[in-house]
């Protein structure tokens, strides 16, 4: 194996072992990844994702104005937020909404043009783990 295949490999391993959920799409829009933390998340299967797309956690309000971010994103080359945290609202398997923090990045084809877009979803406030801060040791 190459070291492109190793990378690849690697990358894909990341991905599935990542505590964040990891969602990407292609050039039209279609899921092409939902890593384990999606499914744990949302609650919805891979599969689930793959056969009906985002119109399953994207509440109704919001389908219209993701459509056109996404393609303007694919047209112009840009993310409309360039990257920046955004709190988005989601719906779980169950029928709930969850408030996640979502970032974008643009993944380009060999010909250097988006191909698709990756999406990392996490939650925000209450669901999010605080972590203690470090004890001063004493002297």
């Amino acid at each position: 194996m190459g070291h492109r295949g190793l990378g690849s490999a690697l990358a894909a391993h990341a991905v599935a072992a990542a505590g964040d959920a990891i969602v990407t799409l292609d050039h039209s829009a279609k899921v092409t990844s939902w890593n384990r933390a999606a499914e744990q998340l949302l609650g919805f299967s891979r599969e689930d994702v793959m056969e009906h797309g985002l119109a399953l956690i994207i509440p109704a309000e919001y389908r219209a104005r993701h459509v056109a971010g996404f393609h303007g994103a694919m047209d112009s080359g840009q993310l409309a937020h360039g990257g920046v945290v955004a709190r988005v609202e989601a719906l779980t398997a169950s029928g709930d909404r969850l408030v996640l923090g979502l970032s974008l990045g643009l993944l380009a084809g060999q010909d250097g043009q988006p191909s698709g877009v990756v999406g990392v979803l996490r939650p925000l406030g209450d669901a999010a783990v605080e972590f203690a801060a470090p004890r001063e040791s004493g002297a």
